[in-house]
């Protein structure tokens, strides 16, 4: 059999799994509105569960929304932090960690309504603008 038989074969294989694996997924909920003042799209960064109901989805430009009935609705959050968030935690259903740019984090008491800055890392000295980037917490 012709070598390029296989990679049809396989590539074939591939496609077909592929399409499988997708169909299984749905939209639930999907952001209708553009984030900023410029009108611009912005990425969801993460989405963290603390139990089926409750759950958080974090993104560029401060974006937070959140949810207490497994997704079906979601709320969003004005948290007064400029910025971007890159990654979110919660031990329970109110205690919680955001970690955001210029290497911020942030901790929550409420479910994630308001939100205080707990640590920042400092910038290098004589770099003010070079502020590490955190990207995760656990």
């Amino acid at each position: 059999m012709p070598k390029y038989t296989f990679t049809f074969i396989g590539l074939a294989l591939l496609f077909s799994l592929t399409q499988t694996t997708f169909s299984q997924w749905r939209v639930i909920h999907q952001e209708e509105t553009r984030c900023g003042a410029k009108k611009v799209r912005c990425d969801l960064n993460g989405v963290f569960f603390s139990d089926k109901e409750h759950g958080w989805i974090i993104g560029d430009r401060g974006i937070l929304l959140l949810t207490n009935d497994g997704g079906q609705t979601w709320e969003k959050v004005d948290t007064h932090i400029t910025g971007s968030f890159n990654d979110i935690y919660f031990h329970n259903r109110k205690d919680g960690l955001l970690l955001a740019s210029a290497a911020r984090v942030f901790q929550t008491d409420d479910g994630g309504h308001t939100w205080r800055l707990i640590f920042q890392a400092p910038a290098q000295a004589g770099r003010s603008k070079d502020a590490p980037e955190l990207y995760s917490l656990a």
